[in-house]
């Protein structure tokens, strides 16, 4: 028995040198795990990662994250990339931070799996081995190498049916009920409810034995619900009671939600839109009360439970995103009065498109208050200047003279407008059309949209009585 395992060892060491290996500084690093429905419905597995620290926890999706799709591999990445992945903000070196990654590790190649099949002479088996072949860290530049067991592969590659979700939202989930539902959820992101029994809720979350069913309701559902909702629009849960008995005896868990696009992003590129989303989620969701719109805020920036309202019963931001104001600057540009908007400035013109776009959006619905309105104002004239720097750069590669005068009298009228606003100028919604839609629009057409203002064009587009919206809200 031990000459059989040592050789299936030598032979999987064999095919481990043979492995070509992704190095994913230069590819790029996956921020979307794709998880088999056999792999998710395995509470086993599960059951141990439970047992890691939120760390490891985090660490062991973001891998299984980089493997997908690699095909047999090994992959490489660095302590920094993973670091900022897995948004680790802890004050330790890199060197630190690597030792925590290799005792990640060692738990890792601990988990073992066990696969069904039938061999080359239609024998039926089963076979058990190390989910995870090796893990190993460079000491003097701080590379990661990881590599799956190649008898496990098809448990990352090829999949016919999955679970897909964002690590970047994962990792802002401390809970590790909320991380195990948030996932559960995600599989049915797309028809917006699911139901759990009682008995089915019990053996997937794994709550404590000795919790009633008040205290699962009070300790986990409700928690769990406040930690999903900024990646889930208008969540909710409703307790179904067995029918037929006397008395009330809980029957299951029912979540619903607004149903996800199958073709949507779970995150995105742009670090300021992604959390804007999520905190209008939470600001927005009907089922929520105040008090728990307040704690999901705090549960989403990792802070202690009342920051959120004291803090805004101090200062009373005039923000839908509850954001304190940023300190003021000796500055005669215009500033933003959110406090993480700054970043805004380093952002491409797609990432400010985006970021305008969302904007626009809560202004049409009226969602808007004083400060991001201002906010919204800041950003387009942002947006208006990088455009007008990249179209300048394409002005100087125009041959035709005639051509490039009728792009400098467009960019001279744009440069005399007090209010610029994106809705306004429809013909900077798609760049690549830019030139083409300049060039056929009419002298007259050009002073019009150049002396839009927002609410005008607004009230004029969309019939939207905003003093009216609030009243009815």
């Amino acid at each position: 028995m031990e000459k059989k395992e040592k050789k299936e060892k030598d032979r999987e060491s064999e095919e481990l040198e043979l492995l070509p290996t992704i190095d994913l500084d230069e590819v790029g690093m996956s921020l979307q795990p794709k998880i088999s429905q056999e792999f998710n419905e395995n509470t086993n597995l599960f059951n141990i990662v439970d047992n890691f620290s939120e760390l490891e926890n985090n660490l062991f999706f973001a891998c299984i994250a980089q493997v997908n799709d690699r095909g047999p591999s090994t992959v490489k990445f660095s302590v920094q990339a993973m670091r900022k992945m897995v948004g680790y903000k802890k004050h330790i070196s890199m060197t630190e931070f690597a030792d925590l990654i290799m005792k990640a590790f060692e738990k890792f190649l601990n988990i073992q799996e066990e696969i069904t099949g039938i061999d080359e002479n239609g024998r039926p088996f089963k076979y058990r081995a190390n989910l995870f072949n090796s893990g190993m860290v460079y000491v003097d530049n701080l590379e990661c190498i990881i590599s799956v067991s190649p008898r496990f592969t098809q448990l990352f590659n090829d999949l016919e049916r999955w679970t897909r979700f964002s690590i970047i939202q994962y990792t802002k989930i401390h809970s590790v009920y909320s991380k195990k539902l948030f996932i559960l959820l995600k599989q049915f992101r797309t028809t917006g409810v699911r139901y759990f029994s009682i008995e089915e809720f019990n053996e997937k979350i794994n709550p404590p034995k000795s919790y009633s069913p008040s205290k699962v309701n009070k300790k986990i559902v409700e928690p769990a619900v406040e930690d999903l909702a900024p990646f889930f629009r208008n969540l909710r849960f409703i307790k179904k009671y067995k029918k037929g008995i006397r008395g009330q005896k809980l029957a299951g868990y029912e979540f619903q939600w607004v149903p996800e696009y199958r073709n949507q992003k779970d995150f995105q590129k742009n670090r300021i839109l992604e959390e804007s989303q999520e905190l209008y989620n939470i600001k927005s969701n009907f089922f929520l009360t105040q008090e728990q719109k307040f704690r999901a805020v705090d549960r989403l920036r990792g802070v202690r439970l009342g920051t959120t309202q004291r803090m805004y019963k101090s200062e009373h931001p005039n923000t839908v995103f509850w954001i304190p104001e940023s300190k003021p600057k000796k500055s005669s540009k215009p500033v933003f009065i959110r406090g993480d908007l700054d970043e805004a400035k380093k952002y491409s013109v797609s990432q400010l498109v985006d970021l305008v776009k969302f904007y626009e959006e809560l202004n049409k619905s009226a969602d808007l208050m004083q400060n991001d309105q201002n906010d919204l104002e800041v950003l387009e004239m942002l947006l208006i200047s990088k455009v007008r720097s990249e179209h300048k750069k394409k002005m100087q590669a125009i041959k035709d003279t005639s051509l490039r005068q009728e792009y400098a009298s467009y960019y001279d009228k744009l440069q005399d407008v007090q209010r610029k606003d994106i809705i306004a100028y429809q013909v900077m919604a798609d760049l690549n059309e830019h030139e083409k839609e300049v060039l056929d629009m009419t002298e007259n057409q050009k002073q019009r949209y150049c002396k839009l203002s927002v609410a005008e064009k607004v009230h004029s587009q969309w019939g939207c009585n905003r003093k009216l919206l609030r009243e009815q809200r």
